[in-house]
């Protein structure tokens, strides 16, 4: 009887501790590396130029410089899937005059994160835009 006992409560731990390793595989943030060469905006914070880890977690986007001291967390309006599977890690960037908005966060599980539209100031601004991409290291 001892015996039985013993079976079933090392096969019970065994089931929760394999349950509790599955369940923070799946919620582990994929993160990567970026250099960003220029002063950018993401919600109403603007991040100076550097070295940045860029982590998603679902809909969640944290971008903290590596010094510590810069740190925003944004939530991504919508989720962008890449047609091919080996996707460039990248951050896209709506370039508007002389600032800099992040507009898109690639990591290395192929699904692009978009950020909510900035407002702009001025219409010309508006129709004066381009995309730019930093490209990035999965970390």
């Amino acid at each position: 009887m001892k015996a039985i006992i013993l079976r079933m409560t090392t096969m019970l731990a065994l089931i929760v501790g394999l349950t509790a390793v599955a369940a923070q595989a799946q919620t582990t943030p994929k993160a990567a590396r970026f250099t960003v060469p220029f002063e950018f905006n993401v919600n109403s914070e603007v991040l100076p130029a550097g070295d940045y880890i860029v982590s998603v977690d679902n809909q969640t986007v944290r971008i903290q410089k590596n010094d510590g001291k810069a740190n925003v967390i944004a939530l991504s309006r919508r989720t962008v899937s890449a047609n091919r599977s080996d996707s460039p890690v990248k951050l896209t960037f709506r370039h508007y005059g002389d600032q800099y908005y992040l507009a898109q966060v690639w990591v290395a599980d192929g699904v692009g994160r978009e950020l909510k539209r900035q407002p702009k100031d001025n219409e010309l601004l508006a129709r004066d835009s381009r995309m730019v991409e930093v490209q990035g290291m999965a970390r």
